[in-house]
């Protein structure tokens, strides 16, 4: 089965670093579907930050989900954390469809995880919320 899922894997060999460099262009998507200069500026952030310590000099064929997930817990926050796991699983299933990669497992869902980090689970009101609710009140 690993032989068949290859021969259609020609990406394989490259490096992290060049899927990364692949899925961030702004050809590999339609015109129809590109994304915004702010989309494409915090993508290429959160690779920089989150991806690419991790992968960018290990070939494609080398890359494990250990090492994304170690990318996701860099995070300081859960939502920095939520938004490098969206970044990841983005970038495992283009790069499962375009033959860099080739373990499904990659592009399973991941999540941060805050390693005896603390980190404060409340949820804190908007100021946009707050402010409405104190003008209804007056």
């Amino acid at each position: 089965m690993v032989a068949r899922l290859r021969l259609d894997a020609t990406n394989t060999e490259r490096t992290g670093a060049e899927l990364v460099a692949w899925f961030l262009s702004p050809d590999r998507l339609p015109v129809e579907r590109t994304w915004s200069r702010s989309h494409r500026a915090a993508q290429e952030r959160l690779c920089r930050l989150y991806i690419l310590p991790d992968i960018g000099t290990r070939i494609c064929d080398d890359i494990r989900v250990a090492a994304l997930q170690a990318g996701i817990n860099r995070a300081a926050t859960p939502g920095q954390g939520r938004r490098a796991a969206k970044c990841v699983h983005a970038l495992a299933v283009a790069g499962l469809g375009a033959g860099y990669l080739t373990n499904p497992r990659l592009a399973s869902p991941l999540h941060w995880q805050a390693l005896g980090r603390p980190y404060d689970t409340a949820k804190r009101p908007s100021a946009g919320l707050s402010g409405v609710s104190q003008r209804a009140e007056s």
